[in-house]
């Protein structure tokens, strides 16, 4: 979980361009920027527990 912290810190400027306009996208860098520990934490947690069974 830190790595992709770091990663994200450090591609900010590269994503923002990709991605530019993603209203959704945008939420997301925001809410990291305010608490990005809470936040990253509950993205990953969200992805196990939402994901079909048998595919993490």
């Amino acid at each position: 979980m830190p790595v992709m912290y770091i990663l994200v810190v450090l591609a900010r400027q590269r994503i923002i361009k990709l991605v530019d306009g993603n209203r959704e996208f945008l939420t997301i860098d925001k809410a990291i920027g305010e608490n990005g520990f809470e936040v990253l934490t509950l993205l990953l947690l969200s992805a196990l527990f939402l994901s079909p069974p048998g595919t993490t």
